[in-house]
């Protein structure tokens, strides 16, 4: 289903995320899934089985110590003198935690922007899909049905914007782009035409819709008012 951008783009979702399974770099993983995690430190762990360590202050919720601090705690123990009551030598082990899953490595990174605020370190690791039969078949899904549509290829796109000028004035600037609809998202493509209109002629002025038509053929409008593509 066709959404609208906070900036007004008319847009197919499932258009982009094909493109980015096409062009992305699968990091010679066969038909990966794009995975988020974030670091995890579990704490401890006998002194045996790893060789990591910090210093914790149990009067202060457990809290590492900073590098200065380890550093006189860590020459206390080696002089054989007493550390305070408050610090516990800790070994830990850090491990990567799944976050989330998404088709593409571009998807991650969406995620991130919205919610890494709530997370700790964190990857983007391209995890295989051997034997998920389930991923796989939707995957290819997307692939065939982006490859059955071959008039999405190079060619001339014409659009018109809404500019305005210096002075409060609104002006109509035909603008043209040759772009692959099959390599660029559709986002990209509108600031492409966007960028064309605003190095011609002033500053855009209200939002920009765009409509794909089977040609195809494609008109960009931005208007100050309320939008309505030609023919629609």
């Amino acid at each position: 289903m066709d959404q609208v951008t906070e900036e007004g783009y008319i847009m197919n979702p499932l258009f982009d995320i094909t493109n980015n399974i096409i062009h992305q770099d699968n990091r010679c993983t066969d038909q990966p899934m794009f995975i988020v995690q974030q670091k995890v430190r579990d704490y401890g762990l006998h002194p045996d089985w790893c060789d990591d360590y910090v210093w914790m202050d149990l009067d202060c919720d457990c809290a590492e110590a900073n590098e200065e601090e380890a550093e006189h705690l860590d020459a206390l123990e080696d002089a054989g003198e007493t550390v305070g009551s408050n610090w516990r030598k800790t070994f830990y082990r850090d491990r990567w935690e799944f976050v989330t899953a998404c088709f593409t490595e571009q998807g991650c990174k969406d995620y991130l922007e919205i919610n890494g605020h709530n997370l700790k370190e964190t990857r983007i690791y391209a995890e295989g899909s051997y034997r998920n039969n389930e991923f796989r078949a939707i995957r290819k899904h997307l692939l065939e049905q982006i490859k059955s549509k071959p008039e999405h290829k190079r060619t001339m796109h014409y659009g018109s914007l809404c500019v305005r000028d210096d002075k409060g004035q609104y002006h109509t600037v035909d603008v043209d782009v040759e772009i692959d609809t099959t390599r660029l998202g559709v986002e990209q493509f509108v600031q492409g035409i966007i960028k064309r209109g605003r190095d011609r002629q002033g500053t855009l002025g209200g939002a920009a819709v765009i409509v794909i038509r089977p040609q195809p053929a494609v008109t960009v409008t931005t208007t100050p008012e309320e939008q309505e593509a030609p023919g629609q």
